[in-house]
């Protein structure tokens, strides 16, 4: 989730969505706010007891494991788009 919260503000400041897609009244306020208590509620799942401190783990490194697969599928994608443009 604070992911998503982050990657809002910036698609938002890079203009890459459109203002009117997506309102939220006080609008850098919220995703912020809720970016940071995503954040502090996870880190504060490593201190509630063992089991949801394993399963913390696990979870941030099954996110730690996404990094790199979407990294080689958008590259991946890059190099298709470039054959079909140069083929044209």
């Amino acid at each position: 989730n604070c992911f998503i919260y982050a990657g809002l503000v910036m698609l938002r400041r890079k203009k890459l969505i459109p203002e009117d897609g997506f309102r939220t009244k006080l609008f850098p306020l919220v995703p912020v706010v809720a970016t940071i208590l995503t954040l502090l509620l996870c880190v504060g799942l490593f201190f509630i007891d063992a089991s949801t401190t394993r399963n913390t783990l696990i979870a941030f490194g099954f996110y730690g494991l996404s990094i790199p697969v979407y990294f080689y599928v958008n590259k991946q994608k890059k190099v298709k788009e470039d054959k079909l443009n140069n083929d044209n």
